[in-house]
C-alpha cells in the first residue's frame, strides 16, 4: 500500500505531455530517485582561447522497477516561487497597469477553480492583464476588474489581440475604480 501511495503522490507532480505511460501499477514500485545535473556543450564555438563553459541543467531520474524516468523541474514553479519570494503589492499592480496601458491582455474562455494558493480562480469573460508567461504554458495576470492576481493555465485563456480592445478595458476599469471611490468617498 505504501508503494502505492507512493507513485499516486509522485503522479500528481509529474505533468506528461501525453497520458501513454501509466507511472501508477500494482505491480510498480519506485526503487530510488534524485537530482542529477546534465552538463551539455556550448551551443556557439568558442571564440576565445580559454575553455568553453558548460551549459548545466537539472534532470530528476526515477528508477522504478521496471523503468527509469527522467523528468525536469517545470519552468513555471521557477516563476511561481520568484513571485512568491519578491511579491508585488495591489497597489503596485495598479501602478504597473496604468503606467504601461498597453499590457498583453488575456481572457478566460472556461471558469478555471484554484488549486494552489498563489492560483487565481476565474470566471468565463474575467480579463487579465498578463505580468509574466512560462513556456509551460502558465501565466501570472492580474484581474481587471479587482486587483487581484495569481496563475492561472494558459488552456483557460485567448489572447486579446485588439489593441483598441485592450486600451478600452483598461478605461473601463478606470472608470469602474473611479465611481467606486467617489461612491465610498459619499458614503464616509
Amino acid at each position: 500500500m505504501k508503494r502505492t501511495e507512493e507513485l499516486i503522490h509522485l503522479n500528481k507532480k509529474i505533468h506528461f505531455e501525453s497520458k501513454i505511460f501509466p507511472l501508477i501499477s500494482q505491480s510498480r514500485w519506485l526503487v530510488r530517485h534524485g537530482e542529477l545535473v546534465e552538463l551539455a556543450p556550448p551551443t556557439m564555438p568558442a571564440v576565445s582561447a580559454a575553455k568553453p563553459k558548460l551549459s548545466t541543467k537539472a534532470i530528476y531520474l526515477h528508477v522504478f522497477n521496471d523503468c527509469l524516468l527522467l523528468s525536469r523541474k517545470k519552468e513555471s514553479e521557477k516563476q511561481r516561487w520568484i513571485s512568491a519570494m519578491c511579491p508585488s503589492s495591489a497597489q503596485e499592480d495598479k501602478e504597473a497597469i496604468s503606467e504601461n496601458e498597453d499590457l498583453p491582455q488575456v481572457q478566460c474562455i472556461r471558469a478555471y477553480k484554484a488549486l494552489e494558493p498563489d492560483e487565481l480562480t476565474l470566471e468565463k469573460a474575467d480579463i487579465l492583464a498578463v505580468r509574466t508567461r512560462t513556456g509551460d504554458g502558465w501565466l501570472e495576470g492580474i484581474r481587471l476588474a479587482d486587483g487581484e492576481r495569481g496563475w492561472v493555465p494558459q488552456a483557460y485563456v485567448d489572447e486579446i489581440t485588439s489593441r483598441s480592445a485592450r486600451l478600452r478595458n483598461i478605461w473601463e476599469t478606470r472608470r469602474i475604480e473611479s465611481a467606486t471611490n467617489k461612491l465610498q468617498e459619499t458614503a464616509a
